[in-house]
């Protein structure tokens, strides 16, 4: 049979069933194939890039969207260069018109060394949402995984710089996606409560000798100080003493640092760390900060490291115990972490992509919590990896040569001299290490000063009468055993303010008042610490103060409480300009407690809380100008049983926080609820069950990158998140007939 040699002509159905046999193939493929499939490697040497493009095209899943506007940011052209941020390439500062919502500036802008990006200072005297200097970093979809992380790393109480997407232009006015990330500088660790910290620096990466000892911020005399403290650690915890290290450690963000180091994928030797050395207290504590690079190939997994301040830890059984304990609270909460990373999703998945290739972006970030959350986070045997063998880079003996490095055994201060003079001069009782202050009158006209490790104890029946701006300041274990009958009373000697009565623990003390009637103080920065508080304990493993009443009117706040376990029950506050109540990185509950403002024209707020997990149980909050209950910092809340009256604002959410409020009574408040983003666009969830509203003008007010929610039964697991037992439910006995 012969085939014939008249040409065949392709018709346009022809055409058209090709384009639909592949087009619906391609349809097909993008938009019903499994989410977390898209985004992985691809055979033939298929770029991802050139998925997203066809996913573009044809993946046509409905998402949801948030509702947000986009911030933008615009860095005009460069008077002396004549040059557009997008042609940008000469080295050093070049200054450009900064605009941005509610701020525009002349600023320095210039490019970063080590990665893509710039970094821009603003001007001391007019500084962009309290910085003074900000990183803008190129981004894609997949950078969604860095607001991930700074969840994370906040809900493991780590101190990480604030994340958040943008858009930035420039002449051309084409906005493209930029991630924006605070430096890690004295004003960060300022702005997060240590305003008397140095930044330290170390790199875990024995093959570099230049990284081999720690950069240390402040004067020359304070490098060397801290400098040699860290090696005296390090180095005899390479010869198998721990205990320098342990002192030296805070455990638990030393956990969490290294439990968010397993989780980000990142190389050990190839990132470097931050810390924060507090002078205060003498203890270092990491700084989390997301890798620039995920580390991709396994070859070097169990490298040896430089002797450093953190994975040693591991070979410690209580610290590995620490490290799990943390690490399986985590896992817990997988559940609800799924829930905020589908917020995160709604606010940042609009900035880092177009709306056409939005499906493709939520396949990249389920991808990414699938990694962090499935694998990671439930990896067996973490610490394996992370725990490994170091070794001093070549020269590291020949460089220490002349620095001061403590004595290994660090002689214990003899503070017996002090103590008698103290006990002589105020009639006190000396028991041991312990100051004693029995029943009467004592009179302070200068700061009281007790030195480090000696405990202090009031006796009922007290009376401390301070002079103007003059405080009492135990730096140990610190006790007042005052009662109902016989409470301990601390007023100022004049009508002018006294400073503060403060603890300064180093994490191991425990602060234990009861029975105390205090008014008449301001806070007070004593030996170059600030203490905001009229009471103000710091550094405490556990702070308990029940059946008091604290008053002021002058200063920030009656009682600030920063770190630690917290028990508050039974204590009637008043006054402070900026909170009566502030409670900073701290667990436990607030129980039977009142909060009143009398001051008509005094904005302030009940109770602050910022990155705590607090309890609030039958309290009651009436007649403030600011808020009753603010809640920031990716702090989470329960408040039930309580009564919130006359308020201008009953409870509010912000900075990923999440409030369970049930059980509650509000009355009269102008606006009950309040859920807001801060100002890089991080907002707040409030969970509402059943409770009453009375009278109320306004109920709730959230804003787009904020919810509240209606939930009508009240899960008793709450409860157990937050330390409450459960009643069991009534037994029934059963009677025989």
């Amino acid at each position: 049979m012969r085939r014939s040699n008249k040409t065949r002509t392709i018709g346009l159905k022809a055409w058209l069933l090709g384009l639909l046999f592949v087009g619906g193939g391609l349809f097909a493929l993008f938009s019903l194939k499994p989410a977390d499939l898209l985004p992985k490697d691809w055979p033939l040497g298929i770029r991802p890039s050139e998925v997203e493009h066809y996913a573009e095209l044809f993946d046509r899943r409905p998402v949801e969207m948030g509702t947000g506007t986009i911030i933008e940011y615009k860095l005009s052209a460069s008077k002396s260069l004549g040059g557009c941020i997008e042609d940008h390439a000469e080295p050093g500062w070049v200054k450009r018109l900064f605009m941005a919502p509610d701020y525009t500036d002349s600023v320095e802008v210039r490019h970063l060394r080590h990665r893509a990006g710039m970094e821009v200072k603003f001007p001391a005297k007019n500084r962009f949402n309290g910085q003074r200097r900000l990183y803008l970093l190129p981004s894609d979809v997949s950078d969604i995984q860095d607001a991930y992380l700074e969840l994370l790393a906040k809900e493991l109480g780590l101190i990480t710089p604030t994340v958040a997407y943008v858009h930035v232009s420039g002449c051309t006015g084409s906005g493209r996606a930029y991630r924006t990330e605070e430096r890690i500088d004295a004003d960060l660790l300022e702005r997060r409560g240590l305003t008397n910290a140095l930044r330290v620096v170390l790199s875990l990466d024995p093959t570099h000798p230049d990284g081999q000892f720690a950069k240390v911020g402040g004067n020359e005399e304070e490098r060397a100080q801290v400098r040699g403290i860290i090696e005296r650690a390090v180095t005899d915890a390479r010869s198998g003493d721990l205990e320098p290290l342990l002192k030296l450690m805070d455990h638990e963000a030393a956990a969490s640092w290294l439990i968010m180091a397993g989780l980000d994928g990142r190389e050990l030797r190839v990132e470097k760390v931050m810390f924060a050395y507090e002078w205060t207290t003498g203890k270092l504590q990491p700084i989390y900060c997301s890798p620039r690079n995920e580390w991709q190939y396994y070859a070097e997994d169990h490298a040896p490291l430089s002797p450093n301040l953190l994975t040693p830890l591991l070979a410690d059984p209580d610290f590995r115990a620490l490290f799990e304990k943390k690490r399986t609270a985590l896992q817990q909460k997988i559940p609800e972490l799924r829930g905020r990373f589908a917020t995160l999703d709604l606010t940042w998945l609009p900035v880092l992509a177009d709306a056409a290739a939005l499906p493709f972006a939520k396949t990249t970030a389920m991808q990414a919590q699938y990694k962090l959350l499935d694998r990671r986070l439930t990896q067996e045997n973490a610490a394996e990896h992370l725990h490994r063998k170091t070794y001093f880079a070549p020269g590291h003996a020949t460089f220490l040569h002349g620095m001061s490095v403590p004595e290994a055994a660090a002689p214990v201060a003899d503070n017996s001299e002090v103590l008698a003079a103290l006990a002589k001069r105020y009639k006190l009782r000396q028991n041991g290490d312990t100051l004693v202050f029995p029943r009467g009158k004592y009179m302070i006209d200068e700061d009281l000063l007790i030195p480090q490790g000696i405990a202090v104890v009031l006796l009922e029946g007290v009376r401390l009468f301070l002079a103007k701006d003059v405080s009492l300041v135990v730096r140990g274990a610190f006790h007042v055993r005052g009662t109902l009958r016989n409470p301990v009373f601390v007023r100022s000697m004049e009508r002018d303010a006294f400073g503060t009565v403060a603890m300064l623990g180093d994490g191991s003390q425990r602060c234990r008042i009861n029975g105390l009637l205090i008014s008449g103080g301001a806070g007070a920065t004593v030996g170059g610490v600030r203490y905001a508080g009229m009471v103000s304990i710091h550094g405490s493993a556990s702070s308990t103060v029940i059946n008091s009443a604290i008053s002021m009117e002058e200063g920030e706040t009656a009682l600030h409480i920063d770190g630690g376990q917290v028990k508050l029950e039974g204590i009637r506050f008043e006054g402070g300009s900026e909170a009566q109540l502030i409670i900073d990185r701290a667990n436990g509950s607030v129980s039977d407690c009142s909060f009143l403002e009398r001051n008509a024209e005094r904005i302030a707020n009940g109770v602050s809380v910022n990155a705590c997990k607090l309890a609030f149980d039958n309290v009651r909050v009436t007649g403030m100008l600011g808020t009753g209950i603010s809640v920031e910092a990716a702090s989470q809340v329960l408040v039930r049983k309580s009564r919130f009256e006359r308020n201008a604002v009953a409870i509010s959410a912000a900075d990923l926080s999440k409030v369970h409020v049930e059980g509650n009574n509000f009355l009269g408040n102008t606006l009950v609820f309040r859920a807001s983003h801060d100002r890089n666009q991080r907002g707040g969830i409030l969970l509402v069950y059943s409770n009453e509203f009375i009278d109320n003008t306004k109920e709730r007010d959230a804003d787009e990158s904020s919810e509240i929610t209606n939930v009508a039964i009240f899960d008793q697991k709450v409860l157990g998140l937050f330390g409450i037992a459960v009643d069991p439910p009534p037994s029934v006995r059963r009677v025989r007939r």
